[in-house]
């Protein structure tokens, strides 16, 4: 019987993961069913298993039928049967995901002096890449920082900067927007002329870098008083947004991408945002904008945004009683702020403990 022959999609699938990791590397492939609410199936395999023609013909029928296709940029543990940053066994890559400054942060990131040139760039819809380097000798501190160091200086997304991240593989349709789009590999710029890059070939993006980088996408917003320290300024920025109507999380995520000098950017901005909010939710004479303010919805309020920061703080490894303390503090305005942030980390702990149980995950990236 002739060996079946691969469509050009299946060979740059195959080929991908082939060139990006090791035969015995145990890897998480997650689908995220786009039909059926975003249900979410994890699955643990080794390499050579995901390339085999009996798994690639699962995967082909999965994503013809509405399910999104992506796979654990780490290596697992050999006993690992989850993908939280316990179960990372060997980081192989570095990467960035641009959402915002498409082809031109990618022209960026090729132009940049003594930047090692991207082994991939995939186009995950249209005008939106991702950019990514294999590398070696790299722990899981070192990856995340370089990381979180590039975000401000190519404008890309603050929240996929954890070693545990699934990104889409090539070769499958993206299911997410209205009309499907072919991830597909594409060249923009010098292709990379090593095989993988150690930590000392990255530059030093050093902290006058990332200054220069904040202030510049920070010197069009309007208001940012001389003289005060930049925390205030970015408590003030807070409640301005608040008062204009503005989404509270995005509010998070937004100041979160314009301050990489932070141990924790995401934690600092939802502490920001939620001081923010609580001198703008106390003010006794609300102005026109206030009045003009959104209602506190399911997704908009504490409970709901406090949640989704401490499912990610313990998928980055935190512990429960470091959130409950971080979360009491935070949310000290509150009638009992100690038994509110229990309540949360309880539900997010319980939330996680059932999603490993089925081998879940929930780092998937656009």
């Amino acid at each position: 019987m002739s060996e079946r022959v691969m469509t050009e999609r299946e060979f740059e699938t195959v080929n991908y993961i082939r060139a990006n990791w090791e035969r015995e590397d145990k890897l998480a492939i997650v689908l995220i069913d786009r039909r059926n609410n975003g249900k979410v199936d994890q699955r643990i395999l080794l390499a050579e298993e995901i390339t085999s023609d009996k798994y690639q013909r699962f995967l082909r029928a999965a994503n013809a039928n509405g399910k999104d296709v992506f796979i654990s940029m780490s290596a697992l543990r050999s006993d690992a049967r989850g993908r939280t940053k316990a179960h990372i066994g060997t980081v192989r890559h570095v990467f960035l995901d641009l959402d915002s400054g498409g082809k031109e942060s990618v022209e960026k990131i090729v132009h940049t002096p003594n930047m090692p040139p991207p082994h991939h760039v995939l186009e995950s819809s249209p005008g939106k890449f991702q950019t990514i380097w294999s590398v070696k000798e790299f722990d899981t501190p070192q990856a995340e920082a370089l990381m979180r160091t590039m975000v401000p200086v190519y404008e890309a997304d603050p929240a996929a900067t954890d070693v545990s991240r699934v990104l889409r593989l090539p070769g499958f349709r993206n299911w997410k927007y209205q009309k499907p789009h072919y991830v597909r590999e594409v060249e923009i710029g010098a292709r990379a002329s090593r095989t993988e890059y150690s930590p000392a070939e990255f530059p030093g993006f050093d902290q006058e870098q990332i200054q220069v980088s904040r202030t510049a996408r920070w010197a069009t917003r309007p208001g940012m008083a001389p003289g005060k320290s930049q925390s205030e300024k970015d408590f003030g920025w807070a409640i301005r947004q608040l008062k204009l109507g503005a989404d509270r999380q995005k509010v998070v995520w937004e100041l979160a991408a314009a301050r990489p000098d932070k141990p924790n950017p995401v934690y600092y901005a939802q502490h920001t945002v939620d001081k923010a909010y609580a001198r703008y939710a106390a003010s006794a004479e609300p102005s026109n904008h206030m009045r003009r303010r959104q209602p506190e919805t399911e997704t908009n309020s504490p409970a709901s945004s406090d949640f989704i920061w401490a499912s990610k703080q313990l998928a980055a490894g935190a512990t429960p009683d470091e959130l409950i303390s971080h979360l009491t503090l935070a949310r000290k305005y509150l009638h009992d702020p100690r038994k509110h942030a229990e309540q949360v980390i309880q539900r997010a702990v319980a939330t996680r403990e059932a999603d490993q149980s089925h081998g879940f995950g929930n780092t998937a990236t656009s």
